[in-house]
This record gives structure tokens, sequence and C-alpha cells, in this order.
């Protein structure tokens, strides 16, 4: 009688165990979070490549002197990498919020230099083939009195 309780024991444990979810991934908004902080690195270091892979060919934004930007505008190819924009600025004050395959994050640039040098963005993110892909950008420099 000992060893049947044993094997129904051992039985439902492996049950249990084979209806275990695999771990999920990460929700959007975590997954885009990730993203924002390639593509602020990428800006920083000049890396081509990771702003051609995260930057939809359709991408369409916008800059903080008002200018409209076009993926071909941000991604240069450049010999090694070329510091570019953005050098000393950190993110802060970051929401992501997303609507389906859609994510919207809001935030701001911070320079960690000067505190006062601030911009404001939006940008959009769309997942298309199992990657999140930035697809509008809005930078606006915050003015201080």
């Amino acid at each position: 009688m000992k060893m049947f309780s044993l094997f129904v024991m051992v039985g439902l444990c492996c049950t249990a165990l084979a209806q275990t979810p695999a771990p999920a991934k990460g929700t959007a908004e975590e997954e885009v979070a990730k993203v924002q902080e390639l593509w602020l690195n990428a800006e920083q270091h000049g890396d081509a490549a990771t702003l051609d892979r995260i930057l939809d060919d359709g991408f369409v934004g916008s800059d903080p002197g008002g200018n409209l930007l076009q993926k071909s505008d941000l991604v240069i190819a450049a010999p090694g990498s070329q510091p570019r924009g953005f050098l000393n600025q950190d993110l802060a004050d970051t929401t992501v919020k997303a609507f389906g395959k859609t994510v919207v994050v809001f935030g701001k640039l911070v320079d960690s230099g000067n505190k006062t040098h601030q911009i404001r963005f939006s940008m959009v993110y769309v997942k298309r083939a199992d990657q999140w892909k930035m697809v509008a950008a809005q930078l606006v420099p915050i003015v201080t009195q």
C-alpha cells in the first residue's frame, strides 16, 4: 500500500510539473522599455546598425528644432562608432503604455551635467515580425523660465 501511495504521489507531481506553463516573455511595456534604452545607447555611440534595426523603414519624427526626420536622417553609415546626439542625456519620467501591438513611450531626456537642458519626447513603437520598431517620434525642448 505504501508503494502504491508513493507511485500516486510521484505521478501527481509529474502531472503538475507537466502542466506548469513556461515562463512568459516580458510584457509589451517591458520589452519596449528595453528597446528604448537600446535606442538611446545607439544614438549616444553612433551605432548605425542598432538604429537601423530599431527604426522602422517608414519612420517619421521631429527633432527638438521642429525639423522633420526620416530613418535615413538618423541612420548614417560612418566608419567606426561616432558619438552622435544625446551624449550626456539620461531617460527620466518615462511612461510606457501598450495598446495591442502598438506601444507609446513618453518621457524626458535630461542632461546629466546640466539638469536645465531637458527634452520631452513621445515615441511610438509597433510590433512587426516579433520585433518592436520605432515608427514615430517627437522631441520638444523644455523651456525653463
